[in-house]
């Protein structure tokens, strides 16, 4: 079956310190070779959705050269950021991580630079407000900031991550989703690391060491329930 979609984990270095980062103890150095990013994208030319992942992939090095790349293959590019590195005009679209209101983004990215996120939203092409989900306090600020922004909400990461006082039960996320309708247009929820469930048999990722694997779940060993092998 064609790959329709692919993510290029640029790197794994950030700016910020979140307390559901899973690559917080992986080599931070590493980035995504441009010349492998290169065959990457030749060996699946039927790709209609690339995104740029991190870590936060605006701090690498060969972010605009990528996205170039990603940019000439014609397929929509979009870019998952913090809101606090660069742009580049050849990205379509920003799914930017922010939290809900100030207090609760401060809690979990560990750090006082909310303005600085709702100001890159503001003056960029933010198409979704990503965040997974770590209570339903949490989820109601979120809910309210896109609602004031008019931008629509990408719930991430359904299974258990972070650091355990700090997470919910997959049954748990799940009641949330529900109960606030997050899995309605124009709001939607993707698998736990950022693919569409049905997605899960024609989408190819490539690691930041220059490995191609099916799904990213794979670098920290876990099984998603979505996941098709």
């Amino acid at each position: 079956m064609p790959i329709k979609e692919l993510m290029i984990q640029l790197n794994y270095k950030c700016n910020l310190n979140c307390i559901h980062c899973s690559y917080g103890d992986i080599d931070s150095t590493a980035e995504a070779p441009v010349e492998r990013a290169k065959a990457f994208l030749r060996q699946h030319p039927s790709a209609e959705l690339i995104k740029l992942s991190g870590g936060e992939p605006t701090l690498a090095a060969n972010f605009h050269t990528i996205a170039a790349l990603g940019k000439a293959t014609g397929a929509k590019l979009v870019c998952f950021s913090n809101g606090l590195g660069t742009t580049d005009p050849n990205v379509d679209a920003y799914w930017v991580s922010v939290y809900g209101n100030k207090e609760w983004h401060a809690h979990i990215t560990r750090s006082d630079q909310y303005e600085n996120a709702i100001a890159f939203i503001r003056h960029n092409n933010v198409e979704y407000l990503n965040s997974p989900i770590f209570s339903e306090q949490q989820i109601v600020s979120l809910i309210q900031l896109g609602d004031h922004l008019g931008i629509p909400l990408r719930i991430t990461r359904l299974l258990p991550h972070g650091i355990p006082h700090e997470t919910l039960s997959l049954s748990e996320q799940q009641q949330i989703v529900r109960k606030y309708s997050l899995n309605s247009e124009p709001n939607h929820v993707t698998c736990s690391l950022g693919f569409e469930p049905s997605k899960c048999n024609i989408k190819a990722c490539l690691k930041p060491d220059g490995t191609e694997i099916a799904c990213t779940a794979q670098i920290r060993g876990l099984k998603c329930p979505f996941w098709k092998t």
